[in-house]
Protein backbone atom coordinates (compact mmCIF):
# COMPACT_ATOMS: atom_id res chain seq x y z
CA UNK A 1 0.00 0.00 0.00
CA UNK A 2 1.27 3.40 -0.97
CA UNK A 3 0.75 6.51 0.56
CA UNK A 4 0.79 9.99 -1.58
CA UNK A 5 3.10 12.60 -0.01
CA UNK A 6 1.93 16.08 -0.33
CA UNK A 7 4.19 19.06 0.15
CA UNK A 8 5.93 19.85 2.95
CA UNK A 9 6.56 23.37 4.92
CA UNK A 10 9.08 25.94 3.71
CA UNK A 11 11.61 26.48 6.37
CA UNK A 12 13.63 28.70 4.15
CA UNK A 13 13.38 32.10 5.48
CA UNK A 14 13.30 30.58 9.45
CA UNK A 15 16.49 29.44 8.70
CA UNK A 16 17.70 32.11 7.35
CA UNK A 17 16.63 35.03 9.57
CA UNK A 18 18.23 32.55 12.31
CA UNK A 19 21.39 31.90 11.06
CA UNK A 20 21.58 35.71 10.86
CA UNK A 21 20.59 35.87 14.15
CA UNK A 22 23.47 33.79 15.23
CA UNK A 23 25.92 35.49 12.80
CA UNK A 24 25.43 38.38 14.75
CA UNK A 25 25.99 37.13 18.02
CA UNK A 26 29.18 35.60 17.09
CA UNK A 27 30.47 38.92 15.14
CA UNK A 28 29.59 41.16 18.26
CA UNK A 29 31.51 38.15 20.66
CA UNK A 30 34.60 38.29 18.41
CA UNK A 31 34.21 42.36 18.32
CA UNK A 32 33.82 42.22 22.33
CA UNK A 33 36.50 40.30 22.91
CA UNK A 34 39.03 40.75 20.24
CA UNK A 35 37.88 44.11 18.25
CA UNK A 36 36.75 45.14 14.99
CA UNK A 37 39.29 44.51 13.10
CA UNK A 38 38.74 40.20 13.30
CA UNK A 39 35.41 40.80 13.05
CA UNK A 40 35.71 42.04 9.67
CA UNK A 41 38.44 39.78 8.70
CA UNK A 42 36.06 37.12 9.95
CA UNK A 43 33.52 38.20 7.88
CA UNK A 44 35.19 38.60 5.12
CA UNK A 45 36.95 34.82 5.31
CA UNK A 46 32.77 33.49 5.68
CA UNK A 47 32.01 35.84 2.34
CA UNK A 48 34.85 34.09 0.16
CA UNK A 49 34.33 30.36 1.89
CA UNK A 50 30.28 31.29 0.66
CA UNK A 51 31.28 32.40 -3.08
CA UNK A 52 33.87 29.54 -3.28
CA UNK A 53 31.44 26.87 -2.54
CA UNK A 54 28.85 28.52 -4.59
CA UNK A 55 30.69 28.19 -7.54
CA UNK A 56 32.33 24.64 -6.68
CA UNK A 57 28.31 23.40 -6.48
CA UNK A 58 27.21 25.30 -9.61
CA UNK A 59 26.06 23.78 -12.66
CA UNK A 60 27.52 25.19 -15.66
CA UNK A 61 24.43 26.68 -17.19
CA UNK A 62 23.15 27.38 -13.95
CA UNK A 63 25.33 30.35 -12.05
CA UNK A 64 23.92 31.61 -9.28
CA UNK A 65 23.02 35.74 -9.76
CA UNK A 66 25.86 37.09 -7.17
CA UNK A 67 28.77 35.34 -8.45
CA UNK A 68 30.63 36.45 -11.56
Amino acid sequence: MQHKVGRVQDYTNAFLGTLGLILFMAFWCIGALFGFFWVVLTAACLDHLRVRFIRVNACDGDDHPSVK
